[in-house]
């Protein structure tokens, strides 16, 4: 009766049966006849054939499945291989050959272990793909790092470089020439003093004065930016009444601005109070009154005001002076390339001063700019803050 009924059941689910198999793709079934002609072959098996025959068999070659005995019709069981010779990527299956009559029946699949194995290894190999990539990426951003940091190390050796070049131009020109004038100054008076009269001693007196105390003012200036560059400038802030630190400078610049018959004009609040170092705050509007000094010519304005906001002061210095072009106003404040200019009346200058100021203003949380037409004038405005932001 189980013979009966297994008979029944595969005759009932014959086709179904014989469909399943030709389409399922993990089996791989092939019929050749004994001359090695392909008769049939499922979807899977005609995917890895390539010359559709029994020459696509490697291993074992068709030729030697002729000479296997096939008394009970499977005359091999292992692994067979498919392709061509030439081929690296031939495939073998683990397969049941049979023969009957003169057909061969293929019956093959992929090896379940062997994939798991392969699979094994590709997952193995993929993690130290995964961990090589994470080490490059690593080594990677340490080597921006360390090429960042021999950037900026690169950065301030040359701005070092830049900066002793300009102390060695200002000690070799800019000191050089005021002592050749007040060495040739003093020694005419100490020799021929009686051969002047008393106006003409006191000019030269006037000029040994003036050219001292700029002389003493630009050493000045030097030793607060080599003190900045050194990050030894000591920062003092305190409450400071504008009016008054302005009239203080104004008064040691007045000889020069009489000399070219300036006006100056301040317009100052007396109630104005800052939050500064007294001593940097004296050496900003010196430099900023010297320079509007340079460069207007005689019979000029110079007019100091203040525009206040609600946390800082800004402090307005403007002059009817010659100006700048655009080429001069974006070299204003480089160090490297900055464009020193003679004055109205051929005054020298370093192009240090304004330098400082920028330093010196950033160092107390300002900021400074400029406005100026080649022709009519230049407008320095900077920062403070205001006492109402001083606890």
């Amino acid at each position: 009766m189980y013979n009966n009924f297994n008979k029944t059941f595969f005759e009932d689910w014959k086709e179904e049966i014989n469909a399943s198999l030709l389409d399922n793709q993990s089996l791989y079934i092939a019929l050749f006849s004994i001359d090695g002609a392909l008769l049939l072959a499922n979807k899977a098996m005609q995917d890895i054939l390539i010359t559709k025959s029994a020459d696509d068999l490697l291993n074992p070659s068709f030729a030697k499945l002729l000479h296997l005995s096939c008394s009970n019709k499977l005359i091999y069981d292992g692994y067979a291989t498919f392709g061509k010779e030439s081929q690296d990527d031939n495939l073998s299956l683990d397969s049941r050959i049979y023969r009957k009559a003169d057909t061969f029946l293929f019956i093959g699949a992929m090896d379940v272990n062997l994939l798991i194995a392969q699979n094994r290894s590709m997952t193995l190999l993929n993690n130290q793909i995964l961990d090589l990539q994470r080490s490059l990426i690593k080594e990677k951003y340490e080597l921006e790092k360390v090429t960042a940091q021999l950037r900026q190390a690169n950065d301030r050796l040359n701005e070092a470089n830049i900066t002793k070049d300009k102390f060695f131009s200002i000690i070799a020109h800019d000191l050089k020439n005021p002592f050749s004038v007040l060495l040739g100054l003093s020694d005419a008076l100490s020799q021929n003093l009686e051969e002047y009269d008393t106006s003409s001693v006191k000019e030269m007196i006037t000029m040994i004065r003036q050219t001292s105390y700029q002389t003493y003012q630009l050493l000045e200036d030097l030793l607060l930016w080599s003190r900045s560059q050194l990050g030894k400038l000591n920062f003092n802030p305190e409450k400071i009444f504008l009016y008054e630190t302005c009239q203080a400078v104004l008064g040691l610049l007045e000889p020069l601005a009489l000399k070219k018959e300036i006006h100056i004009s301040c317009d100052i609040p007396l109630d104005i109070c800052i939050v500064a170092d007294v001593g940097m705050l004296q050496t900003i509007l010196r430099n900023l009154f010297s320079n509007a000094l340079k460069f207007t010519p005689h019979g000029g304005e110079i007019k100091l005001s203040v525009i206040p906001s609600d946390y800082n002061i800004e402090i307005v210095v403007s002059d009817t002076g010659i100006g700048m072009n655009e080429n001069v106003k974006s070299n204003l404040w480089n160090l490297t390339t900055s464009v020193s200019r003679s004055g109205t009346d051929g005054e020298d200058g370093t192009g240090l001063g304004l330098h400082l100021c920028k330093e010196l203003i950033k160092k107390q949380g300002g900021k400074i700019w400029v406005y100026s037409c080649e022709g009519k004038g230049s407008q320095f405005t900077f920062t403070l803050p205001k006492c109402s932001d001083w606890d």
